[in-house]
């Protein structure tokens, strides 16, 4: 081995044990609810955050990040890696994580559990009416723009939520996710009808 040989570093390494595997070479997809309708988010400074149903428009392109972090982008609308469907419960997001650290990383953590909740980022100041309910005041957005979409463990709004999608939905787990969700629509459905 000459000098020069000795100078240069050498690395070893090992497989990452990060790594997400793809199900027939397609993307790890995960699904959830980044907005929920008739549910109050938790306190903003004084007042809390309910969004009525069908109040969310979108920017076009909508991106999704990783804790509202634009370097950590997830998926973006332009492309088709995220597609946003509103419903009666709120607003269900799909987004096919990319093959980058972040996107593993991503798929690691709501997998396993560790992040199960989302967020939004609203582009304009919601328009809506401020009531007072049991001494809190609650802004009833009724028309606010969303550009972002964001995948967290400290969501505003703890009725949202997210996992990893998985193939056909057919999992009892996503199964009962969903009945839950509609559930808790019923619920909170009920309990504003009073």
């Amino acid at each position: 081995m000459s000098n020069t040989d000795k100078d240069k570093r050498q690395f070893f390494t090992r497989d990452a044990k990060f790594a997400v595997a793809k199900a027939d070479g397609k993307p790890v997809t995960l699904s959830g609810y980044a907005l929920v309708w008739n549910v109050s988010s938790d306190d903003r400074g004084g007042y809390r955050v309910r969004l009525m149903p069908g109040s969310a428009t979108f920017a076009k392109p909508t991106l999704a990040l990783y804790h509202h972090w634009t370097p950590q982008i997830l998926g973006n609308t332009a492309n088709g890696t995220l597609r946003i469907m509103p419903d009666d419960y709120g607003v269900k997001v799909e987004i096919d994580l990319p093959d980058t650290t972040t996107g593993r990383d991503v798929a690691e953590l709501v997998g396993k559990g560790y992040v199960t909740g989302m967020s939004f980022s609203m582009v304009t100041s919601p328009d809506g009416v401020t009531t007072q309910e049991n001494g809190q005041s609650i802004l009833n957005a009724s028309a606010f723009v969303v550009d972002e979409v964001t995948i967290t463990a400290t969501p505003a709004f703890t009725a949202s939520s997210v996992e990893v999608k998985p193939p056909g939905d057919a999992s009892p787990k996503y199964a009962a996710r969903a009945a839950q969700a509609l559930q808790l629509q019923r619920f909170t459905l009920d309990q504003y009808r009073l």
